[in-house]
Order: C-alpha cells, then structure tokens, then sequence
C-alpha cells in the first residue's frame, strides 16, 4: 500500500466540530512504518559512510587510488565489485 504524503497532512490538518484532527490511526500506523524503515535506511548508509571514512583514513602513498574508490563504493553499496563483475563477463 502506499499514500501521498501531502493528501494524508491536509487530511491530518482538517478539523471536525471539536477541533479535533480527522487523523486515522491507520494514517498514523502508515507513516510511522515507513519512518523507521527509512531510519533503518539511513542508520545503514551512516554505518556504510563511516566504515568508508576508515578506509580513506588508511590509504597510504602507495596504495592504488582505484582499488580504494572500489572499496568505498562496495561500502556504500553503490557498485557491485569489479572483480566479481569480471568473473561474471567471463
């Protein structure tokens, strides 16, 4: 199921005859499902960022600038691996 977020706040900022809000508490129940699926989303990408950070952190001279994009990228989930892709293209 999904609603429109901006139907659902002018339905919450409708009033009945006692100035109480027509909210449902199926509206409620909605949103706030999709609030924590969004904050397990986001507490992900955090975790994702700061194991990047690290890496970053431990690249040395020497290191290949390549190989570390990847991993960071991998961390961030932006890309599949570039060798796993490879093994797959052969």
């Amino acid at each position: 199921m999904s609603r429109d977020w901006h139907e659902d706040m002018e339905y919450c900022n409708r009033l009945d005859d006692k100035g109480q809000s027509f909210i449902s508490p199926e509206v409620l129940k909605y949103w706030l499902q999709q609030a924590a699926e969004e904050k397990k989303r986001a507490d992900k990408l955090d975790r994702a960022v700061e194991e990047a950070i690290e890496i970053c952190e431990q690249m040395e001279d020497a290191d290949d600038p390549l190989e570390l994009l990847e991993q960071v990228l991998i961390k961030l989930q932006l890309v599949a691996s570039f060798r796993e892709r490879n093994k797959h293209n052969t």
